[in-house]
Parts: structure tokens; sequence; C-alpha cells
């Protein structure tokens, strides 16, 4: 009797439990950050299949295995579990079908430091995402806003340097057709933490394209140097928004383009112009590319997402991709601030100072008792009283600290000098 109670006793100890939601199980076809599967440090060659939270919808996997999260995965989920998958021979992968959808959001990371690997996801059999470039310091998130009524399936793949070490994938969320989760109410935008947060809904609407413009953004009047592109009512899923829009004529491929002194996450929309599954986005960060997502059309808004956690200035660029003669659309620009230390907030002060980056003049919204330019190390450089602009063609190429006393205070805040 004592030998089958322990042995029964000893059972539900091994058995990890899971508290299942029953408004998940409403809404989310999968809601899986794989914190109660087990570790494994030998990789399970063969198929296997993993029951996901919270209606057990198989993850198909091959050449794969759960290790604890580390880097960026780790600040997602800390002390949990990632999911890594082996690209040797292209057999890793991991896959899950859902009998429909109305979003779908797979959260993927590289596992070494070196930048790499290439993350291919594929929507029934159709390549609708690709990862270029991927380590482990920066996680990336694909959303698909899908809205389909019938059965979609998903599968993840390793691509380039298919022997080196694994990529990784530590979150999948499935929302059920119909269903409308509603995130986390926020309780205001902190604009002291972002370097840009610009949904353009404050943008003059432009009937005809322009070769080159810029466009200071919200809110520390960061330009995005544009080509070929300019501001439209939204369409379709983002509808009742106000839209960068990308163009391209024929060899004249149209961009944007911004630089911002440091950031801790990345966040760019983007939408199709037409109801044909035939667009292309290309982002590129500091010239290398990151990120392709293809088969936009308007009825999808899509996000590139990235905790990239730099302290060094970054420059990002977004094009058209093959179809050059048909448009993509720019929804929103979210930039937060590695470190936002002793640096202000501007709209606090009533003031701005642009263009940011420079490259020879600064001008300020209205005159400053005094300015002074500091190297990041605090070594004053300039200084200047009762100005309303200030010249820094003289400075070598890099971010600067500005220091600008005005009648509430003073201002400090990073710039970028070309």
């Amino acid at each position: 009797m004592k030998t089958k109670f322990t042995f029964m006793l000893s059972l539900l100890l091994s058995i990890s439990f899971r508290i299942f939601s029953q408004t998940d199980v409403d809404n989310y076809w999968i809601k899986e950050d794989f914190s109660h599967f087990e570790r494994s440090s030998e990789w399970i060659i063969e198929e296997k299949n993993y029951e996901t939270y919270p209606n057990n919808i198989p993850l198909i996997t091959t050449y794969a295995n759960f290790e604890f999260s580390e880097y960026c995965a780790a600040e997602y989920n800390p002390g949990g579990n990632v999911l890594r998958i082996r690209g040797l021979n292209e057999n890793g992968s991991a896959q899950f079908t859902v009998p429909n959808a109305s979003k779908v959001t797979i959260r993927v990371t590289g596992k070494s430091v070196y930048m790499d690997r290439t993350i291919r996801i594929y929507r029934n059999n159709e390549l609708v995402q690709t990862y270029y470039n991927v380590d482990r310091t920066v996680c990336h998130i694909f959303t698909d806003e899908i809205n389909s009524q019938e059965p979609l399936t998903y599968k993840l793949t390793a691509g380039d340097n298919l022997s080196t070490d694994p990529i990784v994938l530590y979150y999948v969320e499935a929302i059920k057709y119909g269903v409308t989760v509603t995130p986390e109410p926020e309780p205001g935008i902190n604009y002291d933490s972002y370097w840009i947060y610009e949904k353009f809904s404050t943008f003059d609407i432009e009937e005809k394209y322009n070769e080159t413009k810029s466009y200071l953004t919200t809110p520390n009047n960061i330009a995005i140097n544009a080509v070929w592109s300019n501001i439209e009512q939204g369409e379709a899923c983002s509808s009742g928004t106000k839209n960068i829009r990308i163009s391209g004529r024929g060899e004249q491929t149209g961009n944007i383009e911004f630089t911002v002194p440091d950031a801790k996450s990345v966040k760019i929309g983007v939408t199709g112009k037409a109801s044909e599954h035939d667009r292309e986005a290309l982002i590129y960060r500091n010239d290398v590319l990151v990120q392709t997502i293809t088969q936009l059309d308007k009825t999808e808004c899509q996000e590139f997402s990235e905790n990239i956690n730099s302290e060094i200035p970054l420059t990002y660029k977004i094009r058209t991709g093959s179809s050059l003669e048909k448009p993509i659309d720019i929804t929103y620009i979210l930039v937060k601030k590695n470190s936002d230390a002793g640096l202000t907030n501007l709209k606090n002060f009533d003031f701005s100072f642009y263009p940011n980056p420079v490259v020879e003049t600064m001008y300020f919204s209205r005159i400053a008792k005094q300015a002074t330019i500091l190297d990041l190390s605090g070594r004053q450089i300039l200084k200047q009283q009762n100005i309303n602009q200030i010249n820094v063609s003289n400075l070598k190429s890099g971010v600067y600290l500005i220091k600008i006393t005005t009648e509430k205070g003073i201002i400090s805040n990073k710039f970028i000098k070309k």
C-alpha cells in the first residue's frame, strides 16, 4: 500500500500542471511560451508533437529541442524555455496548424553571437517572412493579421548557414477568427522614453509624389528622409490613419530612411497599397538587409519589430521590393531610447531643435539663452549664447549631447552629426 502511494505521489509530482484560463481557451488557439516543456541538451532528430496551451494544438518539430531562455528571449520570459531549431541538412523545423485565425504572432531570435542566421516563416507553404543576419541579442516579432476562416499552417525553418548554431522560437500566439483581443491599456505615452513615436496623424496629406523630402517626427524632430514618397490616407487595415506611402518609378525605387542615436527597440508598421498579395517591403539596418516582408496587400497590416539594445547610432531604411511600380505604406515608426538618463522631453519645454541628424546648421524653435555641445564623455566642444541656430559643420560625424538653457530650465538631448 505504501509502495503504491509512493508511486502515485511521485507520478503526480513529475507532472507539470497548467492552469487553463477559460478566457484563453475561448480566445486563443495557441498562446504558448514553452515554460512547461522539458529541457534537453540532446537534439531530437525525429518528428515530435508537443501539445500547446490552451487547446492542445500540436506543435510539430524536427531536429529541435528545448533549452533555457537567454539574452533577448530571457527578457521576454526570464527563467523560461525556448525551442531551438537546428538547420542541419535543412531538416530542422517547427510547424503548427490552426483551424482559422484573426491574428498570429511568432517571436524568434538566434542562438549565437554571430549575425549569420536566416529565419524563414511560411504560411500554407508560401514564404511570408524572412529575417536575415539574426543573432541572439535581437528578437524579432512576426505579426500576421490574417483574418482567415480557413485552416492555416505556419512553418518555421533555418535558412542559410545550415550547419551552424540553431535558430530560436520562444513564443507562439494564434487568436481565433472573429475574436479581438484588446491589449493592456497604456496609462499614457511616455515620450521621454522614445526617440521616435510617430503615427503621422498630424501630417498633411500630399497628392503628388515628391522626389525628396524630410519629415520631422515626434517627439525629438528626428528626420525621416524620403525619396519618391508622400503622405496618404490609410486604407483597409490602416483605415482612419495617415501613412507614408513609398512608391517606385521604374528604376527609381522609393524609400525612407532615418537615423537614431541608439535604440532599445524598433517597431515599424507596414502594409500594401492594393488588394493583390504582391508587395514587398525590404528593411535595412546600417546598410544590412535584416528583413523582407512579402505578399503585402492593403488588408493586412504587418510589423517589423526588434529588441536591438544598441548603444550606437542606427540607420534604418525601408524600400519597395521587386514590384517597383507598386507602393507600400508605412503606418507607424516607434523607436525606444536605449537609455534616457539625463535626457529631456522637449514637449515639456515647448522647445524644439532641427534637423536631427544635422549636417551643417541646427535651428531652434526660439532663442536659447545658451547652447552647449558636449561629446558623450562630457567634454565641452562648443558654447554659444542668445542664439536661435548653431553651426556644427566643423564637428566630426557622431553622436553628441546638446544642453540648451531656456526660461523654463535646461534641456538635455542627443543629436547626430553627419
